[in-house]
């Protein structure tokens, strides 16, 4: 029996064997609850309710036990769809945006890089949600302190904080495994990790891996064959106090990625009320992603604290696919490989006259590769291609300061901020005229949020924020075949977003409350229209448009022991799109999220060690389709895709201390749905057990 097929053992043994006391931690997590701690607003430790911020957190509960990955842990929160091309590439829309509209870090990192694909991708899948503390989603353009790119919104995933131990502490040693097993999902996935702690500094140890089987659907759908994957992931983390109000924190992360079929597109894909069936015999997604991290952290109370991140960021993908064409068999490998150096500064100071500073610079360069080489019977040999799905050898380099200050007036804080950024790509090796391209392009965005403070409980916010995005490699130079054909376009304009914001959050004795109303204006946005009636070659071009939406969120203790708390949102957006024969029409934005709908009733046992949750999650129907996603057959039915409700319930029990039995039960009612341009559909009636020990 391999080491892997025996993982998903070990929580059941450490649980006789690790008897001692350990805090107890509770399964689930109001997700308005006051005790929460976020970084992402402010870039530094706040109180979510004390941030003029529309913020939404998943807790480690949701994380270790009933989501699948990173992506599908978002699933419920304001403004979200999680779209799922395939079982290993799930890719959340936020707030109508997805891609590389929305910006993913990993413990102040980012991931994205300029070769990474618009609209729906698999990149999300590369971060291990089993090994991180909390997600935290920041809604809406964020662009002043994370970067002008982030539009839709930014979410960061957060590790546990590791803490040196005393000048004085002796050697301590902790651990914990985890493991999962899910009915419908065909898999079962275990973490194991490792801590030590001695005087001045800390490290831990973790090794995740993820078996997953062909997804059971519901209703008369049933087993979707050959959607089945394997996820390997590795982390090793260290930090060492180097004085009173300086550490220093070393990071890295392997993960592997093996097999990932996009199923749609092949023969093993199925008709769902009309979609059509692909025609390719396989295509497989392989993904290597390695990030490396040395971080200096201070601080001097509230007052003063900053960072400073080195990081090297290695992502490969490779794709494998075969077809018939013509007669003849073809079979086609290409892929890419980035290079990312990043250096990232952030501080905050606060000043004698009460203003408070925030500021900070960013650098990125990437080195990029990309091949692509294809077999075909009828001449016996293996071509090679100029360029794989982005230009063979370029460079992309982001160079970027900003600085927002905060005062107060009375009982409002003002808050303007300015972010300069300097993009600049030079492709070399592009399969077009001509073959090499350089250029650079600038920005300087601005905005300003303004904050009432009415009593401690509420706070009321006004903010407008821009955003910017250069090009990108991908959309200057790709010929990537994934759902359509792209090609090369030197003569794309930069895209601009101007998002105005009204909030409101606080609450009145047992509640706890967010409003938030948002409006995105859009000018130049690459958007990519079909070419034909096949939808398989497109046409690129900047286009205007908006995007508006609604959100709320509530949650209020019925009495010490029960909760309820639901969620609501909806959305609308149009952008300029274009008809095969050059015709220039407004229609609504790919894939629009539907009103969506979240519930949960909480209830925590007397004897504090159990609690049982009870949820229902209703999408409306998806029928107000781009000019894209009306030629997407094979995942969109000609009618848009149906509205959908189901339900489910979680049970936790402490058995004892440090060892926490988790039972869900999905889809009570076996419902047969799709989750809006997705390529297959959502789990049946799905049994998750989940089993940590903590030793």
């Amino acid at each position: 029996m391999r080491l892997f097929d025996m993982l998903h053992l070990l929580p059941a043994a450490l649980s006789l064997l690790c008897p001692q006391e350990l805090p107890q931690e509770g399964t689930q997590e109001n997700p308005l609850a006051p005790d929460d701690i976020v970084v992402t607003a402010s870039a530094f430790a706040a109180d979510p309710l004390t941030e003029p911020w529309a913020i939404s957190l998943v807790p480690t509960a949701t994380l270790a036990t009933t989501a699948r990955t990173l992506s599908e842990s978002l699933r419920g929160l304001p403004s979200v769809s999680v779209q799922k091309t395939a079982q290993g590439q799930s890719s959340p829309y936020l707030r109508g945006l997805t891609g590389y509209h929305n910006l993913l870090l990993v413990d102040g990192v980012r991931l994205n890089h300029s070769a990474m694909r618009p609209g729906p991708n698999q990149y999300w899948s590369t971060v291990d949600s089993w090994a991180l503390d909390r997600v935290e989603f920041l809604r809406g353009t964020s662009g002043i302190r994370y970067g002008a790119d982030a539009i839709g919104g930014v979410v960061h995933a957060v590790s546990n904080l590791l803490t040196p131990g005393a000048a004085d502490a002796s050697l301590q040693t902790s651990g914990m495994v985890r493991s999962r097993m899910a009915s419908a999902e065909g898999g079962w996935g275990a973490r194991l990790q490792q801590m030590q702690s001695g005087p001045d500094w800390a490290m831990q140890l973790g090794f995740t891996h993820k078996t997953w089987g062909d997804l059971h659907a519901g209703g008369s759908t049933g087993t979707q064959i050959n959607t089945g994957y394997q996820d390997d992931f590795g982390d090793l983390r260290f930090v060492r106090r180097l004085d009173d109000d300086l550490n220093l924190r070393l990071n890295l992360q392997r993960v592997r990625q093996v097999d990932v079929p996009r199923t749609h597109k092949t023969i093993d894909g199925f008709s769902w009320m009309g979609t059509s069936v692909g025609s390719e015999l396989w295509r497989l997604h392989d993904q290597d992603r390695d990030l490396y991290s040395a971080a200096l952290d201070w601080g001097h109370g509230a007052r003063e604290r900053g960072s400073l991140t080195l990081s090297l960021h290695r992502h490969e993908e490779r794709r494998d696919r075969a077809r018939i064409k013509s007669d003849d068999f073809r079979n086609d490998r290409q892929g890419f490989s980035v290079d990312d150096w990043g250096l990232n500064w952030r501080e905050e100071r606060g000043l004698d006259s009460g203003l408070l500073l925030r500021y900070g610079a960013e650098i990125h360069h990437e080195r990029v590769h990309s091949w692509k080489s294809e077999w075909r019977d009828s001449t016996g040999v293996w071509s090679d291609n100029i360029q794989g799905p982005v230009a063979a050898d370029a460079t992309y380099s982001t160079i970027a300061a900003y600085i927002e200050p905060s005062f107060d007036v009375g009982a409002l804080t003002i808050e303007p901020g300015l972010r300069f950024t300097h993009v600049g790509l030079n492709a070399n090796v592009v399969d077009f005229t001509p073959s090499a391209y350089t250029q650079t392009w600038d920005a300087l965005t601005a905005g300003v949020r303004a904050t009432f403070w009415g009593n401690n409980d509420s706070i009321t916010w006004l903010s407008a924020t821009q955003g910017f995005r250069a090009p990108s490699l991908y959309d200057a130079t790709s010929t990537d075949e994934t759902s359509v054909a792209d090609s090369p376009d030197f003569t794309l304009e930069p895209e601009h977003f101007l998002q105005f914001e009204f909030g409101r959050k606080g609450g009145h004795g047992k509640l706890r409350y967010e409003v938030v109303l948002w409006h995105t204006m859009i000018q130049d946005m690459i958007v990519r229209s079909p070419e034909g009636s096949g939808g398989v070659d497109v046409l690129k071009d900047n286009g205007d448009g908006f995007l508006n939406g609604l959100e709320l969120s509530a949650a209020f203790e019925l009495d010490e022991t029960w909760s309820l708390s639901a969620v609501a949102s909806l959305m609308n957006g149009e952008v300029d799109q274009w008809t095969a024969d050059g015709f220039e029409l407004r229609k609504p934005v790919d894939r629009l999220v539907p009103m969506s709908f979240y519930s949960s009733l909480t209830h925590h046992f007397d004897d504090s060690d159990s609690s049982f949750e009870a949820w229902v999650w209703a999408v409306g129907r998806s029928d107000e389709l781009s000019l894209r996603d009306e030629l997407d057959t094979s995942r969109i039915p000609q009618d848009g895709t149906p509205g959908f409700a189901t339900s489910g319930w979680t049970w936790s029990k402490v058995i004892r201390a440090g060892n926490t039995l988790t039972v869900s039960l999905e889809n009570l009612f076996d419902k047969d749905y799709r989750v809006h341009g997705s390529g297959l559909n959502g789990a049946g009636r799905n049994l998750i057990v989940a089993w940590e020990v903590r030793y």
